[in-house]
């Protein structure tokens, strides 16, 4: 099994489309159980935060998880701690995805107003 942590700090002006709050993490077509935290350090609550996957190296993004698909542990998502899907300035959460055979997922956000993210990512590969 390898495990592997990445952390992205995001800081961005007012954002009323999708902006992306992490880099591309690979996860090369295998099962992998992946723990992310997510602090939103600013004063200012995120509007929507979002998994994305692509199938190919090139290929399109697209979201798998957003809005109300955080409120319930169902499919691949495991465990849910703390609000993500609107993150309140100074605030913290926490999930467990099992991601699917996907080229590479990203998390992304919306805000109303200035904010700034830091994601902390864990994945480790199925064997």
């Amino acid at each position: 099994m390898r495990t592997l942590q990445h952390t992205y700090t995001k800081e961005t002006p007012a954002f009323t489309t999708v902006v992306d709050i992490s880099e591309t993490i690979p996860i090369n077509h295998r099962v992998t159980d992946l723990v992310f935290e997510i602090k939103n350090t600013s004063a200012n609550a995120m509007t929507a935060f979002n998994l994305q996957a692509r199938t190919t190296e090139d290929g399109t993004w697209f979201t798998i998880l957003t809005g109300t698909d955080w409120d319930t542990v169902a499919g691949i998502l495991k465990h849910i701690k703390g609000t993500v899907k609107t993150l309140a300035g100074g605030a913290t959460g926490m999930g467990h995805i099992e991601t699917g055979p996907w080229n590479s997922i990203k998390f992304s956000a919306t805000a109303g107003a200035a904010a700034t993210t830091t994601v902390t990512v864990v994945t480790r590969e199925r064997v």
